[in-house]
């Protein structure tokens, strides 16, 4: 790997582990709390990751951690579709530490990371790389940019708020509802899901 761009004195990096999901989803919520107004990480999301068959923490995670060790900072390259034709960067850096080059160090390291997915596709596909940011965070989108990235696709965040518990919903004749545990079959919830989505972007 080529190198990578300097860290701030003091500061330095390692890979993830699974005793750090508490911790990357602080700083993961504090930055989406200023990028798009809300936090949307669980625990329990971070550290199923973990336990993903094939995800590999040594290579497809880096943290940035502070001259005390406190982390600054995070990165995760998902690359675990076959063929891996779009490996999608997901990156943080903690709203305290902005602007002292951890993100271009960061972005550097995801970007080259990705780059092992070209061994793994075949010849003639075609690979893109995918990140998503908040739209009006000043400081994800000037450094994606600078970086030759370009804004393709835009997605809403909707949320409301309730006053009151919803109608309980009225379901077509032939249709119910139960959990995945009352029928586990993995096979179809991976084919629905997939036809549902057959026709999405991307």
């Amino acid at each position: 790997m080529p190198a990578l761009p300097a860290l701030p004195h003091g500061y330095t990096h390692r890979p993830a582990t699974a005793d750090d999901a508490q911790e990357i989803v602080r700083v993961a919520n504090d930055y989406l709390e200023v990028a798009v107004g809300a936090r949307k990480l669980a625990v329990e999301e971070i550290a199923a990751l973990f336990t993903t068959p094939g995800f590999d923490a040594d290579g497809s995670t880096m943290l940035v951690l502070s001259p005390e060790g406190r982390l600054a900072g995070l990165m995760m390259v998902a690359d675990l579709a076959s063929p891996p034709v779009h490996p999608q960067l997901n990156g943080f850096v903690h709203p305290s530490c902005e602007g002292q080059g951890i993100g271009t160090f960061l972005l550097s390291w995801g970007e080259e990371r990705a780059r092992q997915v070209l061994q793994r596709v075949p010849p003639e596909a075609r690979v893109s790389l995918y990140q998503s940011v908040g739209s009006t965070h000043g400081p994800s989108n000037a450094l994606l940019q600078e970086h030759g990235w370009q804004a393709i696709r835009h997605s809403w965040l909707m949320a409301i708020e309730l006053a009151a518990e919803p109608e309980a919903p009225r379901w077509p004749a032939g249709i119910a509802l139960c959990t995945f545990q009352a029928l586990p079959d993995l096979r179809a919830v991976y084919r629905a899901t997939n036809e549902a989505f057959q026709d999405h972007w991307g």
